[in-house]
């Protein structure tokens, strides 16, 4: 009898999502981290949520969204002495600041992927982290005024702020 794979499993491609942004070391690409963690099976998921994510990364995802160097750090609740001190140790983010962070990975997939996807001509050399990085910040009238970052430290506030993200790629939220 042939063993089928579950819903959730994927052919191995050579690389882990835990090699990518947990405590990878090497160049991090992060456009191969977010294919990466968009193709992620739901296992790869839980095991990054338990392992945290690379402070080191979460260092160069701030700089591709032209945020300052230690501002990502900020938004998910972390102080820059905080932050400087994860990245001297190459630590990996956990606890609520690294669920804020793993928020923040899963909205720059989708943002990316929403401009992958798009037709319109404009679409073309838009850079989809860049605004991300910008949109955190605004305050929004879909999260009552508040800044989608302020949102992040709990489960409830990232449905929210997926949801209103989730409305603006498909063209719902205008």
């Amino acid at each position: 009898m042939h063993a089928s794979r579950p819903n959730n499993a994927r052919q191995d491609t050579g690389f882990s999502l835990a090699s990518i942004l947990v405590r990878s070391g090497a160049h991090r690409d992060i456009d191969v981290a977010l294919k990466a963690f968009g193709s992620a099976t739901t296992m790869e998921l839980i095991a990054l949520e338990r392992s945290g994510v690379d402070a080191l990364f979460l260092a160069e995802l701030s700089s591709q969204m032209h945020l300052p160097k230690y501002k990502i750090f900020e938004l998910i609740g972390l102080s820059k002495a905080r932050a400087r001190t994860y990245m001297r140790a190459n630590g990996a983010v956990r606890g609520v600041p690294g669920m804020a962070a793993i928020a923040i990975i899963r909205l720059a997939c989708d943002a990316q992927r929403m401009i992958e996807d798009s037709t319109a001509p404009a679409a073309r050399g838009f850079d989809a982290l860049v605004w991300l990085g910008h949109w955190l910040v605004l305050p929004q009238p879909a999260l009552a005024g508040a800044m989608p970052c302020e949102l992040l430290d709990t489960s409830t506030g990232v449905r929210c702020v997926c949801s209103v993200f989730g409305a603006i790629s498909s063209g719902a939220y205008q």
